[in-house]
């Protein structure tokens, strides 16, 4: 078993990007959230602290809970003319939750960091998309199989737990477009444990604390996407410790899969202010 240091290769990445833009412009993060959901302030927080360590510039907008449908949509719009990649921070508030398709669909597709805009997601169910804008977190996980040497999914047996919009469904899509063999659970798929004996790669995104426990085989790779609080109110991830005595591979939460979920989002700013740079270059 071989923990995978999600830090290492988030610092190379953002090494890379630092020196990029050394002595040029840089591209600005545009975030805005709503409420005062705690997690999510520590994820804008985040957000910003790593853009600003690679030089990037931000606008951070926090938004009271009772604004009004139309106010929230006008200040995406203006957000999104100030900067060159746009986030809008979920969860939403209970009473915005129905309407977060319709907004984040106003952020326009040449500035969705998220991967969220419903053309980035419609490409990357039809697979064409490799070169363009994946939500961060699958982005992440990919990241960690190529910097371990288990980029090439062709052939592999891939267990997905966890059907959520941002990390699930895509991550089905994705992995399926590369020509891997996918199997899609749930906290309610019997027979779990059994499941996932064969997996060559197991990824978890259900946010139970140490969920998962007599799973996978010497082989497996595990990829801890849950976060969550047990009852002594410490973060935990999904993966039970005892799982990782029999693997091939895993992350831990924290300080795993959540690192490379910011550092895929400040690279897909990256990507999307590039290709705005040449797209009037060529003009």
């Amino acid at each position: 078993m071989k923990k995978i240091e999600c830090k290492e290769i988030s610092e190379k990445i953002k090494s890379k990007l630092k020196e990029i833009y050394r002595g040029r412009k840089v591209p600005v993060l545009g975030i805005i959230s709503v409420g005062e959901y705690a997690p999510s302030k520590i994820y804008v927080n985040r957000k910003i602290k790593e853009a600003t360590e690679i030089g990037f510039e931000n606008i951070n907008i926090n938004l009271e809970e009772s604004i009004s449908l139309i106010n929230l949509k006008l200040n995406i719009i203006d957000a999104a003319e100030k900067c060159d990649g746009l986030i809008l921070q979920l969860p939403l508030p209970d009473n915005l939750k129905e309407y977060e398709d319709e907004l984040l669909n106003l952020i326009p597709v040449e500035k969705d960091i998220d991967g969220l805009h419903k053309d980035n997601l419609y490409n990357l169910t039809l697979g064409k998309n490799k070169e363009n804008i994946l939500p961060a977190t699958v982005q992440g996980i990919l990241t960690i199989l190529e910097y371990i040497g288990e980029g090439n999914l062709e052939g592999k047996d891939v267990v997905v737990i966890g059907r959520g919009k941002t990390v699930g469904k895509p991550l089905i899509s994705v992995l399926s477009n590369r020509n891997a063999t996918v199997t899609l659970c749930h906290s309610k798929t019997a027979n779990l444990e059994e499941k996932t004996k064969e997996a060559d790669i197991i990824i978890s995104a259900v946010g139970i604390p140490h969920f998962l426990k007599n799973i996978g085989n010497e082989n497996s790779i595990l990829i801890d996407v849950g976060i969550s609080r047990d009852i002594n109110n410490k973060i935990k991830g999904d993966f039970h410790p005892s799982c990782y005595e029999k693997c091939k591979y895993y992350t831990i939460t924290p300080g795993g899969t959540g690192i490379m979920t910011v550092t895929s989002l400040l690279e897909n700013l990256h990507k999307l202010f590039q290709r705005t740079l040449n797209e009037t270059t060529n003009k």
